[in-house]
């Protein structure tokens, strides 16, 4: 009891001298989070109420609740905190004076760290704590507060507090390997942001020489969660509330300080003062900064040649990396040394640099691991997806707008036939290698494969297919149903009807025109969905290729939400349904439902027609190998790389292409250059007041709204874009464009 008592004791008296010396740091932690939490609060509680009318007030103050209370404004400032607290607890370490004053005390070194490291963290977070729940108190006496607010409130605090203490703790870390102030600073950016900062590096290598590369796989964590050893990079993508981020972040922190004790057991008195206190980590330290910061350099100089693939830009990438490791690795020894006269030393350093950086851009470079070749066995595949740009709305779980395609695909295209997949992959990873060798224009359809193979891993690979990849193929796989549900949207229309109940029309358009139905919506779209589901029994690559789209039909909605007792209307969308020819019983519904509109096109009104044609044999090199593009320029606008362009004003050219076009909806997902080799597309230009109106079946009043805004709206020079139907380009156009 008495030994307990002593401890307690001994404890409490450390805390209170710690306190003494430290009451400054405490008084400006409290201040700076007194005029935040308290000053915030009555500044935002008196602008509202000085600006806003009684009807938006409360809502109003209930935002300004959240973003003081629970957003994460507030963890910039903690993070420099947990810096500043950690080094001016042990920056006695740095002063030799200092180091033997408190060695010579009667308290054991492992008692006097645990009580200095400690303090650091109640020294900040009990002031946060206390008056935040103050400043929390005052919002809810005036009724800025709900309960929703209330656990936004608790589990914001918990997450700035873990980042508090895990950036504290690696601060610790680099104080106790550090000999000096300056240096631990330095060392706590590299042990923060090192991780990152290589994980960077490495995907702008593989982004410039991988032909495959896909780059960020998902563009949100809500697929593939993405973690960090950096604490504050945790905090940052913790925005949906993942317990992942939030319990790595705590293993980060117990990790560091753990790390941390243990170096400061082995550290030495006579360590004082060095930049890098243990001297069997100079070398490898050093190598490992001086490596990382010449690939980030090397990276910089990659984008400028911009991946181009020859001997001349190896040999100049060569002799960049070579003379950076020089220059990294001496300036580096003088920074540490503290002398620029030291730089010299350890030159052998630098061989030790550049060759670990040459082995990653030339075995990167070469693709000595294979990343590019790599097509999984489908023994260890679970199932595949395919994605190809499509243009639809995906909503994520959520109901917003913000779900990317690969995503979509991601969640719901679930393709099992493993030996055609397999076989599709193999030949598609062939053609983009040959393609890459051979520095060509891509000439294919670009596609992201994913492999989810049986670990759990997700694998993505940009392969482009060939033009003439065998159709029956194609169609085994993208006439499958389980294709169709990983890329129709309606296949998938639960968020869509959940969130977007509100103002649903159905719209048919074609060539500028809608038409509407507006009375039993989810009685005619359940009648919509089947006749379309009917049709895409007849969904094919080959209908895809050759398939002519007449319009689009779209289920459109507006999204009310509840959000801290508030409705409003959020964003619009739409679930699309592309209709194609021979799309019989969608075609019939919207003939039953008169919302049809004829799909032939008039030339009354057209000023001209201009025909662009690109050459796919043109000098023009593969993806990021481009090489010096000469642009020509006509009165539209820059030609690009292999586009030539002609213009007819006859009217019985201009009845005959318009006899072989079709408005370009973007939806011929499979379509492909013409058998010329070329991609050909048509703009035709309408004379002020005859382009068509957007809008047939609306009143007479919004008729003549619709036609006002187009005669003051469209220049002379607007156009409407076609495309040829496949195989269906005139003779005269081929003849006049090669010519």
């Amino acid at each position: 009891m008495t030994s307990k008592s002593s401890s307690l004791d001994k404890f409490i008296k450390f805390q209170t001298n710690i306190l003494r010396e430290r009451m400054w740091q405490l008084v400006v932690v409290s201040f700076l989070f007194l005029i935040y939490y308290i000053g915030g609060s009555a500044t935002a509680v008196f602008f509202i109420k000085t600006n806003y009318t009684d009807k938006n007030m409360q809502q109003s103050l209930l935002e300004a609740t959240h973003i003081v209370f629970s957003g994460g404004i507030s963890a910039p400032a903690l993070v420099c905190m947990a810096v500043a607290s950690a080094l001016l607890g042990f920056c006695y370490l740095y002063n030799k004076q200092k180091v033997d004053f408190y060695e010579a005390q009667p308290i054991k070194r492992s008692f006097r760290w645990w009580n200095i490291f400690l303090s650091g963290i109640y020294i900040v977070v009990i002031p946060h704590i206390v008056i935040k729940l103050i400043g929390f108190v005052f919002m809810s006496v005036i009724g800025a507060v709900n309960q929703f607010l209330f656990w936004g409130m608790i589990t914001s605090t918990l997450k700035a507090l873990i980042l508090y203490t895990a950036v504290y703790a690696v601060t610790t870390l680099a104080a106790m390997i550090c000999g000096n102030v300056i240096i631990a600073i330095m060392g706590t950016v590299v042990l923060l942001w090192w991780y990152d900062d290589l994980k960077l590096v490495f995907t702008g290598f593989a982004d410039q020489m991988y032909a495959t590369y896909v780059g960020d796989i998902f563009t949100s964590n809500r697929f593939n969660i993405t973690y960090s050893l950096n604490p504050i990079m945790n905090y940052a993508q913790d925005y949906q509330g993942e317990w992942q981020h939030k319990v790595l972040n705590v293993v980060i922190a117990i990790v560091a300080t753990l790390l941390a004790y243990f170096i400061f057991t082995k550290r030495k008195n006579e360590m004082t003062g060095m930049a890098i206190a243990f001297k069997p980590l100079r070398t490898p330290l050093k190598v490992a900064l001086a490596t990382t910061w010449t690939l980030n350099v090397t990276w910089l100089y990659l984008m400028s040649v911009d991946g181009r693939r020859s001997v001349g830009t190896v040999a100049f990438m060569i002799a960049v990396i070579v003379v950076n490791s020089i220059i990294v690795s001496l300036i580096l020894e003088a920074i540490l040394s503290f002398n620029i006269r030291a730089c010299l030393r350890n030159f052998s350093n630098v061989g030790i640099v550049a060759m670990l950086s040459l082995i990653v851009y030339l075995g990167m470079y070469y693709d000595v691991l294979g990343y590019d070749r790599y097509v999984p066995n489908s023994a260890k595949v679970e199932s595949y997806g395919l994605c190809r740009s499509a243009g639809f709305n995906y909503l994520d779980n959520e109901g917003n707008n913000s779900l990317s395609q690969l995503e979509y695909v991601g969640y719901n295209m679930k393709l099992t036939d493993k030996d055609a997949m397999t076989k599709l992959a193999s030949i598609a990873t062939a053609n983009t290698l040959d393609l890459k060798k051979s520095g060509k224009l891509v000439n294919g359809y670009e596609t992201t494969f994913l492999y989810r193979l049986a670990n759990g891993k997700t694998v993505a690979r940009q392969l482009i297919i060939p033009y003439n990849i065998d159709a029956a193929i194609m169609d085994q796989i993208v006439g499958s149903e389980e294709y169709k549900d990983g890329y129709f949207p309606h296949r998938n229309d639960g968020t869509f009807l959940k969130y977007y109940k509100d103002k649903q029309e159905i719209c048919y358009s074609y060539c500028g025109k809608e038409k509407r139905i507006k009375n039993d919506v989810a009685d005619k779209y359940e009648q919509l969905k089947a006749a379309y589901d009917k049709d895409l029994e007849k969904y094919s690559y080959t209908l895809m290729k050759n398939g002519t789209p007449i319009g689009s039909v779209t289920l459109e909605g507006s999204k009310k939400e509840n959000y801290e007792s508030r409705n409003y209307y959020a964003d619009s969308t739409d679930i699309e349904f592309p209709v194609y020819e021979g799309y019989d019983n969608t075609i019939a519904f919207l003939k039953e439902n008169d919302i049809w509109i004829d799909n032939s096109f008039s030339t009354e009104g057209i000023k001209k027609v201009k025909v662009t044609m690109i050459d796919h044999d043109s000098e023009n090199v593969y993806g990021l190998d481009l090489g010096e593009w000469e642009y020509d320029y006509d009165e539209d606008g820059y030609l690009g790389p292999g586009e030539t362009s002609i213009e007819y004003t006859e009217k019985d050219k201009i009845a005959e292409i318009m006899d072989n076009v079709y408005q370009s909806y973007g939806m011929r997902n499979w379509s492909q250059p013409d058998a010329d080799g070329h991609d050909y597309y048509v703009y035709v230009y309408y004379d002020k007041g005859s382009k068509p109106s957007v809008q047939e079946n609306e009143s007479d009043e919004l008729e003549e709204d619709n036609d006002e805004y187009n005669n003051d709206y469209y220049r002379e020079d607007d156009s409407v874009s076609f495309d040829f139907k496949a195989g269906q380009v005139p003779s005269f156009v081929i003849k006049d464009l090669n010519n």
